[in-house]
Order: structure tokens, then sequence, then C-alpha cells
């Protein structure tokens, strides 16, 4: 039930996470003496790679060039061709990416806090019109079933809804927040799923659990997901508030 600021389900920040742990169980499984990630040193990513790489896979040299030698994408540009690398470097005006979880956007009109996007900057176009009913199966928590379709992988039950929401541009706004290092950022999303989801869920939640199950849950999620922005997926606590939101 976790959106950030009341907005933006922590669509990149879940993501990096598991990115991070699989990629250090990986290098532990090769015995790698070292990992390179791309993270400028402006954002979240960095923090959330590191401290991951730290506690994973201790002992491991921590590459990031990028951040590192302050590198600019043009300079990279030109690295790369003056290096016999041929390909289209056009500066694209919007920088995306694309998960599960909802698909953010950056770049153009972001940097301008008057200005909000087109439906240009959008990966996925608005082609329904109208209205549709859209039924949601759970189980313990997790979407089973979609306008009573089964689903065994959760996965493809949340890339259905997905596919059904943005059809209706549902799931797109402006996130504002602070970041990890203390800086204010902005940033565009699409997210039709996990705003579907949560919000069917928290309905569900009104007629199952009690009045102080609800309020608790929801400071409790708010943490979580606080926590797991900020890049401490693996503070022991969080097992504990897994634990509470699990049972209930």
């Amino acid at each position: 039930n976790v959106l950030r600021n009341g907005t933006y389900p922590i669509s990149v920040s879940s993501e990096r996470i598991f990115q991070a742990l699989a990629i250090a169980r990986y290098a532990n499984e090769i015995g790698a003496d070292a990992i390179a990630h791309g993270s400028t040193g402006a954002g979240n990513d960095q923090i959330r790679f590191d401290m991951t790489f730290l506690v994973m896979a201790p002992g491991v040299e921590i590459i990031t060039l990028t951040r590192d030698m302050a590198l600019s994408r043009q300079e990279e540009i030109d690295y790369l061709n003056k290096h016999g690398f041929a390909a289209d470097f056009t500066k694209l005006k919007y920088s995306y990416n694309v998960g599960l979880w909802g698909t953010s956007i950056c770049g153009g009109e972001i940097l301008d806090s008057a200005q909000g996007l087109p439906e240009s900057a959008y990966l996925k176009h608005c082609t329904k019109e109208g209205s549709e009913q859209l039924r949601l199966t759970f189980e313990k928590g997790e979407l089973k079933a979609v306008n009573d379709e089964t689903f065994d992988d959760p996965i493809k039950a949340i890339q259905k809804v997905e596919e059904i929401g943005a059809a209706y541009g549902i799931g797109r706004d402006m996130h504002v927040g602070d970041t990890i290092i203390g800086i204010k950022g902005r940033v565009g999303f699409e997210a039709a799923a996990p705003m579907l989801i949560i919000g069917a869920h928290k309905f569900l939640e009104k007629y199952t659990l009690s009045k102080w199950q609800q309020y608790w849950k929801d400071q409790v999620a708010n943490w979580y997901g606080m926590f797991l922005h900020e890049s401490q997926y693996l503070e022991p606590v969080m097992r504990d508030i897994e634990a509470m939101l699990e049972s209930s």
C-alpha cells in the first residue's frame, strides 16, 4: 500500500534494491573482485548500489567512473566516438526507467516545476475512452486474478492490469521529494497497475481489517516504503515490519 508522499509507488527504488542484491549474489558466486555501476553523484541509485554491495559483497571493489570522474553524457559520447563505437548517440529529451511497478520519466519539462509533461513524453499512450469494469482478486494480499482470469505468476497479473489501465492514461502523475542525500527531486511517472492494485487492495482492507489494524498498517507501510527508498532494505527491522504486514 506504499505511496511515497501519497503519490509515488516507489517504482524505481523498489527495483534497484533487488537488482543490487542479484548482482551482489552473482559477484559472490563467480568470485568477482570488482563490481562497476554507472550511477552519477546526484541521485539515489549510487547509495542503493553502494550500500547493498558493501553489505552483501564485502571486500569487492566498487567502481563508479561516471561519478568519480564527473563524466557528462557528451564526454562519454565523445570517448566512444573516438574509440570507434558507431551508434546513434542522439541525446534524448527524456530518460526513462521502465519496470514492473511503473515507468519513471526524467528530463525535459520535469526540470521546470511550472510545467507538466506533454502526451508525447509518455511511453504508453491513451487508446481508449469511456469506461470498463475491472475486477481484481486477492489471496493473502497478492493479486491472483484479473477479471476472473487466474494467474499462477503474479508478475503476469500485474502486467495485465497495467495493460488495461495504461490504455486510459491511469497512473500518470508527478512526484516531488527529497533524495537520500538531501536534494529535492522531481520525476514524472506512469504506473497504472500499482495505482489500481493499491487502490483496490485498500478498499478490500476496509472490509477485512479492524480500524486499528488499518491505522497501524498504514503507519508501518509508510515506514517500510521510506526505508526501502532510503536504501535500508537490509536493516533487520524490515523483517519485523514484513511479519506484521503479512499477518494482516
